[in-house]
């Protein structure tokens, strides 16, 4: 229904100035609007990190439903579970449950 609807969203760093030392990127986590339930997630990599400002042009395509990662390689604990990211094939995360955070949903 809305696939030409474009979006320009502005995302500013949270300390200014921005750490030179650190790689920025962006995780985008898509869900159902009327169950919640959650679909999938998409990591950007912001390139030329020395830039001042930096604008990212992405598409991101929606599945209609959740996708099932075959195997997923993580630990994340009794608090989270291993997902795989839509736009990067091999590349997985540990989405946490509410409350928890951490690489392995531990803190």
């Amino acid at each position: 229904r809305d696939c030409e609807t474009k979006y320009n969203i502005y995302l500013l760093y949270p300390n200014q100035p921005k750490n030179s030392s650190t790689n920025y990127s962006i995780h985008i986590d898509l869900f159902d609007k009327m169950t919640l339930n959650y679909l999938g997630s998409w990591h950007l990599s912001i390139p030329f990190q020395f830039l001042p400002v930096n604008r990212i042009a992405a598409q991101l395509f929606i599945p209609s439903s959740k996708i099932i990662s075959k195997s997923c390689p993580l630990f994340c604990g009794k608090h989270g579970r291993c997902a795989e990211y839509m736009n990067k094939n091999f590349s997985y995360f540990c989405q946490c449950d509410e409350g928890y955070s951490g690489s392995q949903c531990n803190i």
